[in-house]
């Protein structure tokens, strides 16, 4: 009968896991060192799922955080660009764009809450 961890196992096995991901090994090759080191298969396929969802999460994470910071640096452009329009022509009336301000805060807020770890 394999073996299953302990709870101090588990850390120090998402740590080796996640190390043999990083240097480009593939899921079979990182698998089948797992189950060399004595671990069930079943439950390192599982720690392999839960690394390999880590990983696309963090991606995810930076895809929305970075989209939204975009989003928020170009509405403030945009109504900085409209101000200054309406500056030169002497006129005190100018188009504000805050819903893309809104819309690029509101992307990096969920960025954090989805993605909070």
């Amino acid at each position: 009968m394999k073996r299953i961890p302990y709870d101090n196992d588990v850390r120090h096995i998402h740590e080796q896991t996640r190390l043999m991901k990083t240097q480009g090994l593939s899921s079979e090759q990182i698998l089948s060192r797992l189950v060399a080191d004595g671990l069930d298969r079943d439950y390192a396929e599982m720690v392999l799922a839960n690394i390999e969802n880590d990983i696309h999460d963090n991606r995810s994470f930076w895809k929305l955080f970075i989209g939204g910071l975009f989003i928020t640096v170009c509405g403030l452009g945009i109504n900085y660009y409209s101000w200054q329009i309406a500056r030169n022509y002497n006129t005190a009336e100018f188009i504000v764009f805050w819903g893309i301000v809104v819309a690029g805060i509101i992307m990096i807020f969920r960025a954090f809450i989805i993605f909070k770890k």
